[in-house]
Parts: C-alpha cells; sequence; structure tokens
C-alpha cells in the first residue's frame, strides 16, 4: 500500500503489513515517517493511493461507516470536537454504533467502566474544555474503549500522559487485548514503553517505509535505532525486555567542547 496527500505524494511507500491475532502492536518511529496516516488507512479515513487495506478479509472501502465502527475503534492524538459536552456525554458519542434512537442503561453502564479502567469516574460531570490535557487524553481513550471493538487502533494515546498513567494506559491496553482476544494497535514515541509492552513493535523509517516488524528484542536493537533515528544507544535487558538507553546526540553531532549561547546575537 502507498499513500499520499497533495503536495505530499509519497508519505507511505510500499507497506507490506499484516497484523494478525490478539496482542498489542505499538508502531514506532521518528516524526515525519507516516505514522499517523498509516493508522489513518487502517481505520479508512484516508483512502490509499495505491494497493488496499483489508480488516477480516474485507476492503475497507466496502465496509458502511456504522459497520466499520462496530469492528475498528480510533482515539486520534488530540479531540477538541466535544468541548461543549460533559465527560458522560463526550465518552456516549463512541457508543453511537451500538445506539438506536435513545441511550440504553447497557450504555451508561459501559461508559462508566470505561471512566473507571481510565480512573477518571470522579469527572463524569465535568465539562470536557474544563479539564487538562492529560484528563482529555483518558477521556478520548475511555470513548474508544465503550466502542467495544475487535481492533482498536490509537495515534499516541499517552502523549500527554505523567509517567505514572503512561505506565498505566500502556498495560491496560496490553492487559485488555490478551483477556478479550482484542487486536490493539498503538503509536508511540517512548520506546522504552514499546519494549516493555508491546507484542509486537513496527519500526518505521523514512520515506514514509518499514525498517522491521517483530518482537522488541527483535526489532529494539542498537543497530536498528542508529538507522532509523540517528541515536547512538545501549540496549539492556531489564527483566526479559529491553530496555534502550540513549547516548548524548548533542555531543555527538558538535563533537567534545559544546558552547551554547542564548540571547539576541546567539
Amino acid at each position: 500500500m502507498s499513500c499520499g496527500y497533495r503536495g505530499r505524494p509519497n508519505v507511505l511507500e510500499s507497506i507490506d503489513l499484516a497484523l494478525d491475532g490478539p496482542g498489542l502492536t505499538c508502531i514506532i518511529g521518528p516524526n515525519g515517517v507516516g505514522k499517523s496516516t498509516l493508522v489513518k488507512c487502517l481505520t479508512g479515513s484516508v483512502k490509499p493511493s495505491a494497493g488496499e487495506v483489508r480488516i477480516l478479509g474485507r476492503k475497507v472501502s466496502e465496509y458502511r461507516l456504522k459497520d466499520l465502527a462496530k469492528i475498528v475503534g480510533y482515539v486520534p492524538v488530540t479531540s477538541s470536537d466535544m468541548n461543549r459536552l460533559t465527560v458522560v456525554e463526550t465518552v456516549l458519542v463512541g457508543r453511537f454504533a451500538h445506539q438506536s434512537r435513545r441511550t440504553a442503561s447497557k450504555d451508561l453502564q459501559a461508559t462508566y467502566r470505561a471512566l473507571r479502567a481510565m480512573e477518571i469516574e470522579d469527572l463524569a460531570g465535568r465539562e470536557f474544555s474544563e479539564l487538562s490535557a492529560g484528563q482529555h487524553q483518558k477521556v478520548a481513550i475511555a470513548r474508544g474503549l465503550v466502542q467495544q471493538t475487535r481492533i482498536l487502533i490509537l495515534d499516541e494515546p499517552t502523549s500527554n500522559l505523567d509517567v505514572r498513567h503512561q505506565v498505566y494506559v500502556t498495560s491496560f491496553l496490553k492487559e485488555l487485548s490478551h483477556r478479550t482476544g482484542m487486536t490493539v494497535v498503538m503509536i508511540s514515541h517512548d520506546l522504552n514503553l514499546a519494549a516493555k509492552f508491546a507484542d509486537v513493535v513496527v519500526l518505521m523509517e523514512k520515506p514514509g517505509r518499514i525498517h522491521s516488524v517483530g518482537a522488541p528484542k527483535d526489532v529494539i536493537v542498537p543497530d536498528a535505532i542508529r538507522d532509523v533515528y540517528g541515536v547512538d544507544c545501549d540496549v539492556v535487558d531489564d527483566q526479559g525486555s529491553p530496555h534502550v538507553m540513549l547516548h548524548d546526540v548533542l555531543r555527538r553531532s558538535l563533537g567534545k567542547d559544546v558552547a551554547i549561547s542564548v540571547g539576541h546575537g546567539a
């Protein structure tokens, strides 16, 4: 599959990827390699310029929107479209594929289960616009959870969270995938979160290609990190998972004697 936009036709080039079965897949790679475009192609919101995307053996383009929403849930990196709604109302929007004309008790039950899972049940009556960026992120994830789909795709779900909640959310998503048989796909910029929790890692590189796919121990290795990110590192074992220890990028780029001036005339 290939994909692009007007003025940038080659965002993704010759992507060949198959994700099968339950588990947590983390997509990693530098800025601008097409990670978000890839997941948008998976959800059907962006059409490939060549090739195709299939969900459960069927072309994404053949699904009706509501039918696809019952199979694939999507949590974007930011969401500001619900500012005037309460948290409960915002999360309930994720139930649209299951609802008839009225909100049923099962929809509310699913909503409150998702709020509890994200540890934000106490925010239920607050307006979405009043929340912090981290709270926005948790509400967005909860809205994805209530869709109760076979596949859940998240674009940087930990981007605005503190360290505790980054670990909590990523661990929760892995546990969710294993307990329910769900396929969970998330974009992450944190190599160590991906290394610790992912079942499968997809490492992308410029220009919009896949460098490698596999278990974290096979993908997150010093040579690959150097090739893709331009950063030297050591990778050590952390209770069976790889752990990345980065080297100083600035000194590598400028040499040992680094002088930085700040202010006018710098």
